[in-house]
């Protein structure tokens, strides 16, 4: 499956007339906002597709033809879904986790059970992401918060002592080696 991504060389446009097993068309596609592996005889993720669309664009009804009939999405990976601003607005809130709910949870189909993750930061108390995040009100998504930090560190000096070396390295090689 990677060999003819490798033989595009990076350039995309070869992407329409690219073949392989005597002439078949891979299929690939290799845009900003899809990439599709190539379809290639025997391969387990051949036309397996990723795109990539905002929380408030044109998702509903997603599907993807390929040489074998039509695909949905089967898993999907929401990151980033509010920003500051809209975390402190209940009618953004609301309308995002409506979208969620209804739309993107609803792209494999009728009956048709797929995955999500949301990796999320909680912005400000009940914003999409604390809402989400509440299991007693929205269980189907097996939330789990993380605290940033576990604890202070206990030993200061040993702490200064390390980003000094830090800042030192950053300065004179350009990076952390030391």
């Amino acid at each position: 499956a990677l060999y003819p991504i490798k033989c595009l060389e990076g350039i995309n446009k070869r992407c329409q007339g690219q073949t392989a097993n005597g002439g078949q068309p891979t299929n690939i596609t290799w845009s900003a906002n899809e990439v599709s592996l190539p379809m290639v005889a025997g391969s387990k993720v051949s036309e397996a597709t990723i795109r990539v669309a905002g929380i408030t664009g044109r998702i509903r009804g997603t599907k993807k033809n390929t040489a074998n009939g039509s695909i949905r999405p089967d898993y999907v990976l929401l990151d980033d879904v509010q920003t500051e601003d809209s975390s402190k607005s209940t009618m953004q809130c609301h309308d995002r986790l409506k979208i969620i709910n209804g739309a993107v949870l609803g792209l494999g189909g009728p009956g048709v059970k797929m995955s999500a993750v949301m990796p999320c930061t909680v912005i400000s108390k009940g914003d999409l992401a604390d809402v989400i995040l509440d299991n007693d009100a929205n269980p189907a998504w097996n939330g789990i918060r993380v605290k940033m930090l576990e604890s202070l560190p206990e030993d200061k000096i040993l702490w200064q002592k390390y980003e000094d070396i830090l800042k030192e390295s950053m300065r004179v090689n350009g990076n952390i080696s030391d």
